[in-house]
């Protein structure tokens, strides 16, 4: 289940994305959706047009081109949402096949649904990108998605939005309408699309954001790198663990104050997972483990804490993973009087901690009486 944080930070991913008229392609129109379509259930639209796509092609790569196609062909860029007249964000895929209209984000994440019912492994990848006309300075922070396809153990890229109706004129390559976008040669992607994971721009040397600003992308030296061992390893973590990654190999990238930001909320998202696992210890009885899960909480929270500043929520959930971790040391040890010094040093720091966050008054009072009960029970 998605926090808080987390349905904020897609949020803003798809507020951000696709929003820059300076950064993004011409585009042209293209047809509307079929009247297919319009007796489908909503919720059923993305499976029952994948299925329909698959029952015509037999390969994966098939499949793929089937997707793809289908996808550039029947939905058209949404032009209000790009130019800021109308911020209507698509609330699910199916609203992107209702409306027939999406930014990149909805492009992409069309493409990784259709390409989950498929049993395609198919990933949304953010990050920068170069459209006309174009300078440096627009580089601050991610504003566009697309997609990266692994068929017959192969990961490829594609760039649907792109794909659907993209002009240039003086870049290193020209489409109207079609597949110069579709399973690119990553040496060519690369010169107009920086992922936020250099993995994601699948090189064997990954290419600098000074480099990819330059456009001298040739100019990385040999490396040691394996991007397809970097792809397995990310896609085995959770989906907490992989936004943390994410945005933090982004702060890597480019120390924007946004990247840094999200560096910091997204570290929370990984915290509250941690001290959940606490909890959950905590009522099984398996102290020790819980006890570690909020050690690794609070060493998160206290490294956020440095480059974000926390809502009111997160700073409940910290102060919780403080007192959990201090009653789960005080059941664990509360026999021990060689422990009596340790539990009630770890009261009083989160009663110090209480002091310092901005907590509701109610919650502090709380937090502060069960601390004076314990620390009474110690002496």
């Amino acid at each position: 289940m998605k926090s808080t944080y987390q349905i904020f930070l897609i949020a803003i991913l798809m507020v951000i994305l696709c929003l820059d008229g300076k950064s993004q392609p011409v585009l042209t129109q293209r047809s509307d959706i079929s009247t297919r379509r319009d007796v489908l259930e909503v919720d059923s639209m993305v499976a029952v047009i994948t299925e329909e796509l698959m029952a015509s092609s037999k390969t994966d790569h098939a499949i793929m081109k089937a997707i793809y196609t289908y996808v550039i062909e029947h939905i058209q860029y949404d032009t209000e949402a790009y130019k800021g007249q109308q911020r209507r964000i698509n609330q699910s895929n199916a609203d992107v096949l209702q409306r027939g209209r999406a930014v990149c984000w909805g492009y992409s994440e069309l493409i990784r649904e259709m390409c989950e019912y498929a049993d395609i492994p198919c990933v949304t990848v953010t990050g920068y990108s170069k459209g006309l006309p174009y300078t440096s300075k627009e580089l601050t922070d991610a504003n566009h998605a697309w997609n990266a396809v692994q068929l017959d153990g192969r990961w490829y890229l594609v760039d649907a939005t792109w794909g659907s109706g993209v002009r240039y004129s003086k870049d290193f390559f020209t489409t109207e309408y079609g597949e110069d976008y579709y399973l690119t040669p990553p040496g060519l992607f690369v010169l107009n699309h920086l992922p936020l994971m250099p993995m994601w721009q699948l090189l064997e040397c990954p290419v600098s954001l000074e480099a990819f600003v330059s456009g001298d992308v040739k100019s990385a030296e040999a490396c040691d790198y394996n991007y397809e061992k970097e792809i397995e390893t990310f896609l085995e973590l959770s989906q907490e663990e992989q936004i943390y990654t994410t945005i933090e190999s982004a702060y890597a990238l480019n120390d924007s104050e946004n990247n840094r930001v999200l560096k910091g909320h997204s570290m929370v998202d990984l915290a509250i997972v941690k001290k959940e696992d606490g909890d959950t210890y905590f009522d099984a009885g398996s102290l020790f483990y819980a006890i570690n899960s909020y050690e690794e909480a609070l060493l998160l929270f206290r490294k956020a804490k440095s480059l974000a500043t926390f809502y009111s929520w997160q700073e409940e959930a910290y102060i919780f993973a403080a007192m959990n971790r201090a009653q789960a040391y005080y059941r664990n040890y509360y026999e021990s009087d060689a422990q009596n010094e340790e539990m009630q040093r770890l009261f009083m720091d989160t009663r110090n901690l209480a002091d310092k966050l901005h907590l509701p008054t109610p919650v502090r009072e709380h937090v502060i009486n069960i601390i004076a009960q314990y620390l009474k029970a110690l002496e």
